[in-house]
């Protein structure tokens, strides 16, 4: 840290502390110890160790605050380095897991299931192997937040869009070669999967479409961990389909 801007960073921090909870200390002492801050000498120490202790604290802060964002920048540095955005989504109240045997869709009894197509890449030398099971979903809607878990796409979806000329659904993580980590500057895109049990769907009533602020969290085999983040992503609702519905293998 150059020397003026620890010494801004200790300034800020200690005027802070002393403006604040040393104040208000220093405010009742004299109250609660009425005998002995009557004398003055004793006031005076007072404040001079309040201050003293506040600068300690105040430095401690402004190193902290250094450190913290070195190891964040070194931990960019370190493995792979994934950054993307989040294209569309889709949200339905039913599900067709890769998993699932039966040849029909199951219907969520509560909750729903969403797809994001994301436009990824590795922005480091580090290639990468993920780990999807542990990939995770935050979904927030005014000030309701929801949590999704992962779950492959299968092969066998597409959707109803229009503004699409491809329909299919890919996984993101099927589209990775078995062989070799995501090397640096590939391009990543595909479709990740998510079951979301406690969502509220009162706010889906009479809706086709609805915006959502989504962050996805992406942990690759060194847990790192990689968030893919948009402030606002447009939601359709009821599009997902099977590709033979699409008239299409597109």
């Amino acid at each position: 840290m150059h020397l003026r801007e620890y010494l801004a960073a200790l300034f800020h921090g200690w005027v802070g502390i002393m403006s604040g909870i040393a104040s208000i200390v220093l405010l009742f002492l004299p109250y609660v110890f009425p005998v002995l801050f009557a004398n003055s000498i004793v006031s005076e120490r007072a404040v001079l160790i309040a201050a003293g202790i506040c600068f300690l604290i105040a430095n401690y802060s402004a190193w902290l605050s250094k450190r913290n964002a070195l190891e964040a920048e070194r931990q960019r540095h370190t493995g792979a380095d994934i950054r993307g955005a989040i294209k569309r989504g889709y949200l339905d109240l039913r599900t067709f897991p890769n998993s699932n045997t039966r040849a029909d869709w199951i219907v969520l009894t509560q909750g729903c299931s969403v797809k994001f197509y994301i436009e990824a890449a590795n922005h480091n030398d580090w290639g990468s192997w993920f780990k999807p099971q542990e990939t995770k979903l935050e979904l927030r809607i005014g000030k309701a937040c929801f949590h999704g878990t992962w779950e492959r796409v299968s092969p066998f979806l597409a959707v109803h869009d229009d503004d699409l000329e491809y329909r299919r659904l890919a996984d993101l993580f099927d589209r990775l070669p078995a062989s070799k980590p995501l090397q640096h500057g590939v391009p990543w895109t595909g479709y990740v999967g998510f079951r979301v049990p406690d969502f509220d769907r009162a706010l889906l009533e009479n809706r086709t479409e609805i915006s959502a602020a989504i962050r996805i969290l992406i942990s690759d085999t060194l847990d790192k961990v990689h968030s893919i983040e948009e402030s606002s992503v447009k939601l359709l609702i009821g599009r997902l389909c099977f590709i033979t519905e699409t008239g299409s293998q597109q």
